[in-house]
């Protein structure tokens, strides 16, 4: 579970090591017979009415090399000077991304950092990304400089690398606004090189073709090139920058970066998964990467994190790319694991990557993170495979599979023992979640679907004790994504209660998790506990006040940056119409689809599983500064009154939360089940409706 709400990055920056020069030559302004930047869809360009002012330099101790201007974006060309405090050094340095040596061009004076708008491009021009497109910008895309240097000392050693990133002429504001800039620096080759770059088909796609040239006829998604690689083998150093929309302090850090996602790596534009290691330097990126994310144990911020994602939306990457962040912001109350996310712009050595978001990684240093437990305690399973822990780890989840598939669940005794593996709570909510959005790239279908426990329960925490919980990710494929937002009248939960005994025995062969939701819904226990999750998905995190005021606070930074980034790496169809216009649209569709699915469900629901006529719950608060409501497990804004439904065979629990500095007082209710009206906690049999006031009152 975790704790957060959206946020707009407003802070965060360009921390640079500093340090080291003596000498250089002086870069050019481009020539005036260069390509100029024309079009309302091509990034950045605009010059920067106000410069942003760039973070001060974190000075690293021992010999270093400093720049004399501290990455950010400037409104003029400038000269920047490169030092080191060592007596004789020499200084060496690139612009192209390049680990500079005592090959790279050695400095000997200031030289020019320029508006690059006009520069032709470079790493925008490289084709072969994947089957099914070559589309390149039609016109040079924004840009900045980038410059790695190192001093090699008169002892003979030689000094860290030093890298700053320098926009010229951007209008940060108009351009990105409040997002952060995430500025990669690597090797070219990293990401290009046919036989070892992990960005392009390369030479693994070659050699794929050649066992079967038919295969030239596959989708794009189904390709397997360079990109389709996975482990450290296929993991590059690359330089990570992150630059605040204010110039607050940030970050910059050596760390490892690889390819990932499914499908979407078949794409032009790919997810970026990044790894601190302390063999790039720290084994930890220690900074507010996320600021609101709060620890799923509740504890305070994370503030520490070994790997984060650089995420393109998934099956929503060409639609309205929000989905998945949107998604899980909104049951981030509930008992499953939910990433938090947040958008940025990428520049890859310089040149504009697009928009993406930065997203929590699962991996056992996240729970370690999160919920204070040491990671060498973790098991996390992804689609049934060992993600982190050890092989032997799998008889665990063998043991809680099996329990609860070939086991009458009807039975109480085999209930409560599967109780105990598995947390009941998070695998109703995670199940009602996923079928109430009509994920069809889900744990139904068998994929993308992750859990985790602890191996050995210690109970040091209370999510020590062993049980396997759900943990939420990649929900895109969902909420109406190629139906427009029309489909929220889908029945798509019927099809999921049963199986064939032919498909029963194949999905238990290979371990599918909707065997396990299909035997639990023989306990009536678990079944009142599920119909409840998917009532309260409705009632409280999809209601559509609350979803919609979440989707306008959050489109304008989607429409505002997309139309950029389909400017970058297309598709044609989108980038040659008007693209602020198109996301706008795809947007629409996700309100569309939230809506219908709010009001047509309670009846579908009642089809489906053969529920009473539904009653009317009404909630409401003295003062709503003073206090507020859980109801059930989500906590609710009482700013106006909440109406809810639910069904005759459940019973909702109510929860007074006082504000610091404010007591409660007591309820008042029209229910006849309710006798304590003191009792902070109460639950009410929804046999009838229901109205429900808590009161308040300052201490």
């Amino acid at each position: 579970m975790k704790k957060t709400s959206y946020f707009l990055l407003l802070i965060l920056i360009g921390i640079l090591l500093s340090g080291c020069g003596n000498g250089a030559t002086e870069t050019p302004d481009p020539p005036a017979n260069e390509p100029t930047t024309a079009g309302s869809n091509v990034p950045g360009a605009e010059a920067q009415d106000t410069p942003v002012t760039p973070a001060p330099t974190e000075v690293p101790s021992g010999p270093h090399v400093a720049f004399s201007a501290d990455s950010g974006f400037y409104d003029k060309k400038f000269d920047l000077e490169l030092t080191c405090s060592e007596e004789g050094a020499v200084i060496y340095y690139t612009t192209d991304g390049s680990v500079p040596d005592k090959t790279s061009t050695p400095y000997t004076d200031p030289f020019t950092i320029t508006d690059k708008k006009r520069s032709a491009n470079v790493l925008s021009a490289i084709t072969g990304l994947c089957t099914d497109s070559n589309y390149v910008p039609p016109a040079p895309v924004a840009k900045g400089t980038v410059i790695r240097a190192v001093a090699y000392l008169a002892d003979g050693t030689k000094t860290p690398v030093a890298n700053a990133s320098y926009f010229v002429g951007i209008n940060r504001q108009k351009s990105y606004g409040d997002v952060p800039i995430i500025s990669l620096i690597t090797n070219a080759d990293n990401f290009f090189d046919y036989e070892t770059g992990i960005y392009v088909l390369g030479k693994t796609y070659d050699d794929w073709l050649k066992e079967d040239p038919s295969r030239a006829y596959l989708e794009s998604w189904q390709a397997v090139g360079n990109f389709s690689m996975r482990g450290k083998e296929w993991e590059r150093e690359i330089s990570v920058e992150y630059l605040s929309a204010d110039g607050s302090a940030g970050f910059i850090q050596d760390m490892g970066v690889r390819i990932m996602g499914g499908a979407s790596r078949g794409g032009t534009q790919k997810s970026l998964k990044l790894i601190a290691r302390e063999e790039y330097g720290k084994k930890n990126l220690k900074f507010d990467l996320l600021p609101g994310n709060i620890r799923s144990d509740e504890t305070g911020p994370v503030t520490k994190y070994k790997s984060f994602v650089l995420r393109i939306g998934g099956n929503d990457a060409n639609f309205g790319r929000l989905r998945d962040p949107f998604l899980q912001n909104l049951v981030a109350e509930c008992h499953f694991e939910t990433q938090s996310s947040t958008p940025c712009v990428v520049f890859l050595n310089g040149e504009y990557w697009g928009m993406y978001d930065i997203t929590e990684d699962y991996s056992d240093n996240y729970f370690e993170n999160n919920y204070g437990i040491d990671n060498n305690n973790i098991v996390l399973l992804k689609r049934g495979e060992i993600e982190d822990g050890e092989e032997d780890d799998l008889r665990l989840f063998h043991e809680m599979y099996f329990c609860i598939t070939g086991q009458d669940m009807s039975v109480d005794r085999h209930y409560k023992e599967a109780c105990e593996l598995l947390d009941m709570d998070s695998f109703a909510e995670y199940c009602a979640f996923e079928l109430y959005v009509i994920n069809q790239d889900s744990m139904f279908d068998n994929n993308n679907w992750r859990m985790w426990r602890v191996r050995n329960a210690d109970h040091a925490t209370a999510w020590s004790d062993g049980k396997w919980r759900m943990a939420a990710y990649d929900t895109d494929y969902s909420s109406g994504i190629y139906s427009g937002g029309s489909n929220y009248k889908e029945d798509n939960i019927t099809g999921r209660l049963t199986s064939s005994k032919k498909e029963r025995e194949e999905n238990i062969k290979h371990y599918a998790p909707i065997e396990l939701f299909r035997s639990l819904m023989q306990n009536k226990e678990f079944r009142t506990k599920f119909l409840l999750a998917l009532c309260d998905m409705r009632n409280i995190y999809f209601k559509p006040d609350t979803a919609t005021t979440l989707l306008d606070e959050m489109a304008p930074d989607y429409i505002r940056l997309m139309p950029d980034t389909f400017a970058r790496f297309g598709p044609d169809w989108i980038a040659w119409q008007n693209t602020s216009d198109y996301i706008k649209g795809r947007i629409e569709e996700v309100r569309t689809f939230i809506t219908g699915r709010y009001t047509n469900f309670p009846s579908l629901m009642r089809k489906i599983f053969g529920l009473g006529t539904i009653k009317r719950l009404t909630i409401k608060t003295s003062d709503y500064t003073l206090g507020t409501v859980k109801l059930n497990n989500g906590t609710l804004n009482l700013e106006k009154d909440f109406t809810s439904m639910y069904f005759p065979e459940l019973t909702v629990t109510l929860t007074a939360i006082p504000a610091e500095g404010a007591k409660f007082t007591g309820w008042e209710t029209d229910s006849s089940y309710v006798t304590d009206k003191t009792a902070a906690t109460i639950t009410i049999p929804m046999t009838e409706a229901a109205t429900v006031k808590a009161t308040f009152a300052p201490k």
